[in-house]
Order: C-alpha cells, then sequence, then structure tokens
C-alpha cells in the first residue's frame, strides 16, 4: 500500500518529519536536523538553503558573492576569484603578483614594496619610475641611465641607446659602456641628440683654424683617425679623435660636416651608412659606397668627393674621396676635399666633425 497521500497507512495526516514522503515533500528523515541531507523543512539539502550541511563550509542563504560565503557554499578567500567587499580591493584568482592584482588580493601600485603589474624591478620599472643602475629592466625606458643591458639597467653602450632609454636627453656629455658590464672602462662622450633622429656618437673634430688646402690630400698631422685618440671633448679649440677602434664603438651610419667652432654644425651635413665593422673590414682598404645623402646643406647632390671610405689604419685623417686610392678626408686641421663646390660637398678647407651611430 502506497504512504505517499495525505493520510498515511496509520490513518494520520501526513506531516514533515513523520519519516514518511508525504505530498509536497522531497525527503523526510524523521528528524529536525538541519545538518543532514534532509532539512527540518523535509526539503533535499542543497548550497544556498540557508542549512550548513557537512560539506559546507559556510550557507548564508543567498547567491552573493561578494561576502564572507560563496555561493558555492565555500568561505570566501583571497585567490577564489570573487571579490570580498569590504575585505580584498581585487581577486583574479591566481598566484602572481605580475598582473593587476597581487597575490594579496590589493591592487598593484608603484609602492607596495613588491614588483608588481608591469614593474621590473621592485616599484620601478614598466609603468613606475625608472629603475636606477643595477636593477632588473625589460626595455631601455626602464632604466634612469636610459639603458637596459642584458635584463638589467646599466650605462648605454652609445648615444643611440641614450636616445632611445630617454628621448628627451640634450646634446651633451655623457658616460657610456659598450660592452655592459664586460672588460672595457666606461668612457665620457660627447652625444648628438637633435639632428637626423639624434644618438650620435661624436668620433673627430677638426681644430677651429684650418689651413687653406687647395688640393692637398694631407695635412701631415698625427693621432687623428678611427684609430687614434686626441685632445679633449672640452677643448674646442684643438683637433679631438676618440679612438673608435681601441674603445670598441659599433656603428653603421656616420654622420659628417662642418662645425662652427664648437661642438655645433655650422650647416653642412652628410650621412653615409657604412658595412657592418665597417673599421676592421676597411683597415688597408676602402670602397665605394657613392654620393652621400645630404641631410642640410646647399649640396643635395654631386659631392663625388666624399663617395668613397675606408683606410682606417690611416693615422692622419677620417678617409674619404671620389675614386680608388688613400688621402683626403677629415684631417686634424680641417676638410681636404680638393674642390670648393659641391664636388668636394662645400667642405674643401673648413673645420669638420664626424659622428657614428
Amino acid at each position: 500500500m502506497t504512504d505517499s497521500d495525505d493520510c498515511t497507512n496509520a490513518c494520520a495526516l501526513a506531516v514533515c518529519g513523520d519519516g514518511i514522503v508525504g505530498p509536497g515533500e522531497a525527503c523526510d528523515d524523521g528528524n529536525d536536523d538541519d545538518a543532514d541531507a534532509c532539512t527540518a523543512m523535509c526539503k533535499s539539502a542543497t548550497c544556498g538553503d540557508g542549512a550548513l550541511q557537512p560539506n559546507e563550509e559556510c550557507d548564508d542563504g543567498n547567491q552573493v558573492d561578494s561576502d564572507a560565503c560563496l555561493n558555492t557554499c565555500l568561505n570566501a578567500e583571497c585567490g577564489d576569484g570573487a571579490v570580498q567587499a569590504g575585505v580584498e580591493e581585487c581577486d583574479d584568482a591566481n598566484l602572481s603578483n605580475l598582473d593587476a592584482c597581487t597575490v594579496e588580493c590589493k591592487n598593484s601600485s608603484c609602492s607596495d614594496g613588491i614588483q608588481s603589474g608591469s614593474e621590473t624591478d621592485i616599484d620601478c620599472g614598466g609603468a613606475c619610475k625608472t629603475c636606477n643602475k643595477g636593477k632588473n629592466c625589460a626595455a631601455d625606458t626602464d632604466c634612469s641611465t636610459g639603458a637596459c643591458v642584458n635584463g638589467s639597467c646599466n650605462l648605454p653602450t652609445n648615444c643611440k641607446q641614450l636616445k632611445s632609454g630617454l628621448p628627451s636627453t640634450p646634446n651633451g656629455v655623457y658616460q657610456i659602456d659598450v660592452d655592459g658590464d664586460g672588460p672595457r672602462m666606461p668612457f665620457d662622450v660627447y652625444c648628438e641628440m637633435t639632428i637626423d633622429g639624434g644618438g650620435w656618437t661624436l668620433v673627430g673634430r677638426s681644430r677651429n683654424t684650418p689651413s687653406a688646402p687647395a688640393c692637398a690630400d694631407t695635412d701631415g698631422g698625427g693621432s687623428f683617425g678611427w684609430r687614434a685618440a686626441q685632445g679633449s671633448l672640452a677643448d674646442d679649440g684643438n683637433a679631438y679623435a676618440l679612438d673608435v677602434a681601441g674603445k670598441g664603438v659599433v656603428f653603421t651610419q656616420v654622420l659628417f660636416g662642418n662645425h662652427a667652432g664648437s661642438k655645433a654644425f655650422a650647416g653642412t651635413i652628410y650621412r653615409h651608412t657604412v658595412v657592418a665593422n665597417f673599421v676592421d673590414v676597411h683597415q688597408n682598404t676602402h670602397y665605394y659606397i657613392g654620393e652621400p645623402t645630404a641631410i642640410q646643406g646647399a649640396c643635395a647632390n654631386g659631392a663625388s668627393m666624399l663617395a668613397w671610405m675606408g683606410f682606417t689604419s690611416n693615422v692622419d685623417s677620417f678617409h674619404m674621396r671620389d675614386v680608388d686610392g688613400n688621402g683626403f678626408g677629415l684631417t686634424g686641421s680641417g676638410w681636404r676635399t680638393c674642390y670648393d663646390t659641391c664636388v668636394g660637398g662645400d667642405l674643401n678647407g673648413k673645420p669638420g666633425q664626424i659622428f657614428v651611430r
């Protein structure tokens, strides 16, 4: 006989708690214990019914995930993916500090004392302030030195890197380290940061009072060229040569022209792009590059005396000329390009300087 209607087999009205599953009841275990599978209301225990069951950590009877009890009936905690109101600032359900939410469920900031968010080191790099030398970095812009070298903030390897890391850096003397943490010692260079994109390193500059060279191919001087050192960056009156080969400066572009008695160009500026390892490859040879690109000045083309470069072992000049053979170029006393026209680049007899990038 069925016992599931309004009248039990004992001729009593069916009620919740009588141990008989009657009409409208999902269960009836005959007790008032809400902590088992059947509640005192004769309903099957479920998460969200407000009654704490053995497999539940909590049950507040709601579907709100921002309070102390999740709608999964688990206690709210940092890392569960739900932001607990008044307790957590964020919760991204992971164990990484390198995003917008830290493992302590706080928004990452530039002053939280840990490496968080886009930072490359503790409270610096990324969207925060630049990092000091020795701190970790991912890009030149992460560093106060303007240079990220092998993942660490260091001195820039050249003026170009300094320009890339700190674009607003003005013209001036800066210290560079061409091999990062390698054996070479840092040294001072003059950086031209405005012309043709900036990032140029001064490697040679003639004195301010050149002689009238006519078509002489050398001034008979010495200690001036790609493999020579002369003068001081602080002395604009006399010739200066960095010794590119000895310092290990790497470059692929050359910027050159005449100067106005300082490190500023006087008006005529050209650019060449050279082969990799130019200084080593062409110690005793030169090669035809073609007429240089005019950056500034009256001679847009025709500067054939500047079409060949090389002979980097010369110790009296930065060699340039129009045909195969040594001689001519920038000497310690100024440009010797033979022609006082655009054929000579409108440079012959004028004080000059050369930068690389």
